[in-house]
C-alpha cells in the first residue's frame, strides 16, 4: 500500500462517528487526493471485565464504498493511481 493510500485510510477512519454515513476527505502527497464515499457498520456493545461490568464495541460487519476520488497537481486535475479495493478493505478491517 503506498504513502498516499495509508494516509487516506487514517483519514477515513478518523472521519467514521456513527453507524453509517457518508465522508469527504483528503491527503497530499506528491498530489492532492480527494475522496467521497460512505459507509456503514453494524455490531454491538458486549460487557467484558470483572463482574461484565465494563463494555467494548464489537463490530458484526463493516462495509466502506468510495463513490468518487479525484487528484490534483497543483491546480490541475490529473490522474489518480490509488488503489481503491485496497483502501476500502483496509479500512473495513480496522473498524
Amino acid at each position: 500500500m503506498k504513502k498516499i493510500e495509508k494516509m487516506l485510510v487514517n483519514a477515513i477512519l478518523d472521519a467514521i462517528d456513527n453507524s453509517k454515513g457518508k465522508f469527504v476527505i483528503d491527503a497530499e502527497d506528491d498530489v492532492l487526493v480527494e475522496i467521497e464515499g460512505s459507509y456503514k457498520i453494524n455490531g454491538c456493545y458486549e460487557p467484558y471485565g470483572a463482574m461484565f461490568l465494563n463494555k467494548r464495541w464489537v463490530t458484526d460487519s463493516a462495509s466502506v464504498k468510495i463513490e468518487k476520488v479525484t487528484a490534483y497537481d497543483g491546480e490541475y486535475e490529473v490522474e489518480s493511481y490509488i488503489d481503491i479495493e485496497a483502501i476500502e478493505t483496509e479500512v473495513e478491517r480496522n473498524l
